[in-house]
């Protein structure tokens, strides 16, 4: 039987680049269609399965997702709260990921990268 390993607290930050449309997804839809695509890529790069938790923490904006909507996301571990992986994703205004990319240990934090 395979154990599914916790990542906690998935902080997020959103940056809308386009303008809105009216049959968009918000971007919450956006938030966790990248939270889904990291732990599918952890769960893959370590053969193990994982899972996440969206932080209360997170900045999600109300509006409409744009035609590319960058996310910006830190994984916590849910123990000792120290970020195990970064990436940046772009989604598109249906929530669907078109790309993400998983950064170094050094990059700043997503609050900072989002600035």
């Amino acid at each position: 039987m395979k154990h599914v390993k916790s990542v906690f607290a998935v902080a997020a930050l959103v940056a809308i680049s386009s303008p809105t449309a009216a049959l968009a997804a918000k971007g919450e839809d956006g938030l966790e269609a990248c939270v889904s695509a990291l732990v599918k890529d952890l769960s893959d790069a370590q053969d193990y399965p994982m899972q996440a938790t969206i932080s209360e923490d997170s900045f999600v904006a109300e509006e409409r997702l744009g035609r590319r909507t960058r996310i910006h996301l830190d994984a916590r571990d849910p123990v000792s709260r120290e970020i195990v992986a970064k990436a940046d994703c772009i989604v598109n205004r249906h929530a669907e990921v078109v790309r993400l990319e998983r950064l170094p240990d050094e990059a700043p934090e997503a609050k900072t990268r989002s600035l």
